[in-house]
């Protein structure tokens, strides 16, 4: 099988290379970076910075983020419905919203409003749309496609449904050593194909 992802780490890693606003309390000077400039700072003068460098300030005490709309209450409750109304998947914020959000809730949970309410309704969009993945990724099995373009996958995503795969894979062979394999034919199918499944994903832009 051949997902072209990335392991967590990775991909939480690429996430913090986003920018975000904040409202600095401190003056700093322009930063000169590889990935262009970032800067200067004024005391509340909102600024665009890589979400590393505004944990770095937060921890530090040195600013506050302007928390981006789509981590808001209403447009995560709008997210979720679309999601259950939808039997595709919806599109999301952004490619690395999952680990964005998780990395804002972990280190400015003081600044966002409802931050436990916005934290489960994250986890419930996840959970709608990695039912959905499951799902879809079944049917392709038992119709035999080796095969499937799904639109509006993220990264993270497609790691979750390696680890799945790989997870149903093993607990096959081990049917199949127990000399239980014969016990049912669809997932015998399931083993046969699963392991030439190949998934692609449309990325959000």
């Amino acid at each position: 099988m051949s997902t072209g992802t990335f392991d967590p780490d990775e991909l939480e890693f690429l996430a913090e290379d986003i920018f975000v606003t904040i409202i600095p309390n401190v003056k700093f000077p322009i930063f000169y970076m590889l990935s262009g400039d970032i800067g200067p700072m004024e005391p509340n003068i909102p600024v665009e910075v890589p979400l590393w460098l505004a944990v770095h300030m937060r921890q530090r005490r040195q600013c506050r983020l302007v928390v981006p709309e789509w981590l808001s209450l209403e447009a995560l409750m709008e997210q979720k419905d679309r999601e259950l109304k939808l039997d595709l998947f919806g599109e999301v914020p952004g490619p690395f919203y999952v680990e964005m959000s998780q990395i804002i809730l972990d280190n400015f949970t003081e600044e966002i409003p409802d931050s436990n309410k916005i934290r489960r309704l994250v986890k419930d969009i996840i959970d709608i749309r990695l039912s959905k993945l499951r799902g879809t990724v079944g049917l392709h099995v038992k119709k035999s496609e080796m095969y499937a373009v799904v639109n509006n996958i993220t990264q993270i995503e497609l790691c979750s449904l390696r680890n799945l795969l790989t997870r149903g894979m093993d607990q096959l062979d081990m049917l199949k050593n127990a000399g239980l394999h014969n016990a049912g034919g669809a997932s015998q199918s399931f083993s046969d194909d699963s392991s030439a499944l190949e998934v692609s994903s449309m990325n959000p832009s």
